[in-house]
């Protein structure tokens, strides 16, 4: 497995080695609600989503602003 060093990287160059379906991208106007959805949405296809990659357009070109895990949503819950 190949190793790549992602300081100064975009999140387009970096998501070729991540596994499909483990994330998906949205925009920093996102809702929490919106987020929950798309872990939901992904069990139910029978995958599981490891995060939600926000960026100000929702695009893999842009600045990544945060991430969202299934842990983080559940500690919202709280």
């Amino acid at each position: 497995q190949e190793v790549v060093g992602i300081a100064g990287r975009t999140i387009e160059e970096v998501l070729p080695f991540e596994k499909k379906g483990g994330f998906t991208l949205m925009r920093g106007d996102t809702t929490v609600e919106s987020a929950r959805h798309a872990f939901h949405s992904a069990l139910g296809r029978g995958q599981r989503l490891r995060a939600v990659l926000i960026t100000s357009d929702g695009k893999p070109a842009a600045k990544l602003h945060g991430i969202v895990t299934a842990a983080d949503l559940l500690e919202k819950q709280r």
